[in-house]
């Protein structure tokens, strides 16, 4: 309760209760809000729950950090009260990224609307469970057109009058930096989505996500025909859709004609029996580089056969999968399909089975696959001796950067090691890059650039030696670069003499200029 009262003593003019604070009841401009050396508040201090008052004039003196819980009791204070130029002036205070409101009244969203005109420091946008009416709509978009580097804006499950895309779009039209669009809710498939979609294409690079639109022939056409048109969307998700048959048909002739889209999202979407053969062709013919899945039901028909989309896509370098979807068979055809693939980057299979044939085709595709990176096996079960098996594949891959094995039926021990085995990689590439770099700044002054090549050559050699071996060459080859450098700036004998002082014996195989 001290504290309480200390945080509404600060705030308090000589006489409290004879004026209010300094806030109008009219709307304030920006430059007002920011002179403003206390929060703007409607009224005078007397006339507000003294306890509310108290815990945001706590967080408004700078003193004390809100955690995400207080950020939202505050936001919830100032929309009751109508507070708008004091979250504003919170808000540029404290440089806050974040406008968030779950469920608000149309009061509440008005005010949202009035925020985002006066607010520079807003990046994302988040408004969910709402009735967006043209009036609302109207505010929204005269507020998207002032606010125009807007980073990530999402709607969520709102229920969209008639007519209200259109007022949205017109201020969409002047974001310039808007990465992340999300929409979803009823009445979507009833609206000029086009519209929508070409209001985006002042953007550099969109992510789009549609959940929930409640798709039919018409509106399926309408939505992916715009995006069809769109270049500047490069990422497509599509999440709790009943998916029919002429839906599929537009979907699929979007992604096969869409070259600018490169990441595509499937999520907990009912798809009609038939629908995946559209689906797995296009997704083989589109120029899509990443691809993820998850929870989809084909109603007892059969199944994207995604061991074929990843031998046959021409450009895939990563695919995520739920293992929920798969069965013990389609797990070992993907896995076989690793081993040869030339592309693929990231891989993840979350929540599979593997059994021994699928672990047999796991542990070839990582001892042999020189591309993959990063790989995600969250939650999976494996049988009989398969810990040891990934265990010596690992070791003997010297790409593999990245391995999530949480959750997994892996010992904590075999989790380590794996884990370990994978922090060497990616120091080994940290350490490339650093030489690199180096040389890159010394190029210019060393006459024999194939001196480089040895050095770099030499150190992935001894990728496949023992840990110690390979960390004393990477340290010498590090020196030698340097030596090199060294060389450039002061001439060869103190070069020599740089070099000399730190040079040790290395392994076998390893020869240094």
């Amino acid at each position: 309760m001290n504290e309480l009262l200390n945080s509404v003593r600060s705030f308090l003019p000589e006489s409290p209760f004879s004026t209010a604070t300094a806030g109008p009841e009219s709307d304030m401009d920006i430059d007002s809000i920011r002179k403003a050396k206390v929060p703007p508040l409607r009224k005078n201090f007397f006339e507000y729950n003294f306890v509310e008052l108290g815990s945001f004039l706590k967080f408004c003196s700078g003193k004390v950090a809100p955690n995400h819980h207080e950020k939202e009791e505050i936001f919830k204070w100032c929309m009751k009260n109508n507070e708008k130029n004091a979250l504003v002036w919170w808000l540029e205070k404290n440089q806050e990224e974040t406008l968030s409101a779950y469920n608000p009244n149309p009061e509440e969203i008005s005010m949202m609307a009035y925020v985002l005109c006066r607010n520079s420091s807003i990046q994302r946008f988040e408004l969910s469970k709402a009735h967006c009416t043209i009036e609302l709509a109207k505010e929204l978009g005269n507020a998207f057109k002032v606010n125009k580097d807007l980073k990530r804006i999402f709607l969520h499950d709102l229920e969209f009058a008639p007519d209200t895309l259109p007022c949205l779009a017109e201020g969409l039209s002047h974001q310039v930096g808007t990465k992340d669009f999300n929409i979803s809710g009823p009445g979507l498939n009833d609206q000029n989505f086009a519209c929508l979609i070409q209001a985006l294409q002042n953007c550099d690079r969109v992510s789009l996500t549609l959940s929930g639109i409640r798709l039919n022939s018409d509106s399926a056409r309408e939505i992916f025909g715009a995006i069809k048109k769109s270049t500047k969307i490069q990422s497509l998700t599509l999440s709790r859709q009943k998916i029919d048959k002429a839906s599929m048909s537009e979907i699929a002739s979007c992604l096969q004609a869409s070259s600018g889209l490169k990441q595509f999202n499937f999520f907990q979407n009912q798809c009609e029996p038939g629908t995946a053969l559209l689906l797995e062709e296009a997704l083989i013919e589109s120029s899509l580089k990443s691809m993820r899945f998850s929870q989809i039901d084909f109603d007892s028909g059969p199944a994207v056969s995604f061991d074929r989309i990843i031998k046959k896509s021409r450009g895939l370098s990563e695919i995520s999968l739920d293992g929920k979807d798969l069965n013990d068979d389609d797990i070992a055809k993907i896995a076989s399909e690793l081993i040869d693939h030339r592309r693929m980057q990231r891989f993840s299979l979350e929540n599979g089975n593997f059994n021994e044939e699928s672990t047999r085709a796991l542990v070839v595709a990582l001892q042999g696959n020189e591309n993959l990176y990063e790989l995600d096996l969250y939650g999976c079960i494996f049988r009989g001796d398969a810990a040891e098996d990934l265990c010596a594949s690992i070791e003997k891959n010297t790409v593999l950067e990245k391995i999530n094995v949480w959750k997994s039926n892996l010992s904590d021990d075999h989790k380590t090691k794996i884990n370990n085995l994978c922090k060497r990689n990616h120091d080994a590439k940290r350490f490339l890059q650093q030489d690199a770099l180096l040389y890159s700044r010394m190029a210019n002054h060393i006459a024999l650039p194939t001196e480089l090549g040895t050095l770099l050559a030499n150190q992935m050699l001894m990728l496949s030696e023992s840990t110690a071996a390979y960390e004393s060459a990477t340290i010498e080859i590090a020196l030698s670069i340097q030596a090199l450098a060294a060389n450039a700036q002061n001439g060869p004998q103190q070069a020599a003499a740089h070099s000399g002082e730190a040079l040790q014996e290395l392994p076998p195989g390893c020869t240094l200029v």
